[in-house]
């Protein structure tokens, strides 16, 4: 069996590297000052399926906009972009160790860190895969 995050994160990293915010794995660096999209929290379940190794694996795409102009609507434009290119009818290439079978949104919540020096307006994207080792 083979460890599905190794192949699964870079997929995440090329897929939304098409958007205009850096984006990292776990955390930002305290030298970030601007918006971003963090990959957070990863969840993989393995089972013994009859043709071998199947995961049911969870991801937290976390999109964090550091504006005090706009409130909502950046947060909500790079949501729509994030689930153009994760979402049921294009799963990402992780060949050539697994395959990815199923995509869907688990869930999307609004968030809002608000202070008198920077407010920030978060979306979190939950995504459930299902993935196969070849």
């Amino acid at each position: 069996m083979k460890d599905v995050s190794k192949y699964l994160i870079p997929a995440y990293y090329t897929a939304l590297d098409a958007l205009s915010l850096p984006i990292y794995d776990g955390m930002a660096p305290d030298t970030e000052k601007g918006s971003y999209i963090l990959i957070g929290e990863f969840n993989a379940m393995q089972e013994q399926d009859k043709a071998g190794y199947m995961f049911t694996v969870n991801v937290l795409i976390d999109i964090c906009i550091k504006n005090g102009n706009f409130g909502f609507a950046d947060a909500d434009e790079y949501a729509n972009s994030v689930t153009a290119i994760l979402n049921s009818d294009s799963q990402l290439s992780l060949s050539p160790d697994f395959q990815m079978v199923r995509t869907h949104l688990l869930s999307t919540n609004r968030l809002i860190g608000l202070n008198k020096t920077e407010p920030t307006f978060r979306r979190l994207l939950r995504f459930e895969h299902s993935i196969i080792q070849i």
